[in-house]
């Protein structure tokens, strides 16, 4: 049996210059400016703007995770205003 080996999904991928201190706002506008300026150069095809949607602690950084509870997992700081806010809700 023999493998075939094809391309599939063939697209034009454009990654802006990003600077120290760039916001995620500065580089969605830089993405759109870019998109501008590829469509007054193409009749055909379709450009769309992707990207992730992380979610980060505030305090260390780390990739949000929690448990099935909804306390977060990834620092002392983050557990501590969990806990704290969970006070509030019960007083209120």
């Amino acid at each position: 049996m023999a493998k075939i080996i094809s391309k599939e999904d063939i697209r034009v991928v454009v990654y802006p210059v990003i600077g120290y201190g760039t916001t995620p706002d500065k580089e969605i506008e830089d993405c759109k400016e870019i998109q501008k300026n590829i469509r007054r150069h193409i009749d055909a095809g379709k450009i769309e703007l992707k990207y992730s949607i992380v979610e980060r602690c505030e305090f260390c950084d780390y990739t949000w995770e929690e448990n099935e509870k909804g306390r977060p997992e990834c620092c002392d700081k983050a557990v501590k205003e969990w806990e704290k806010e969970e006070k509030e809700e019960e007083n209120d």
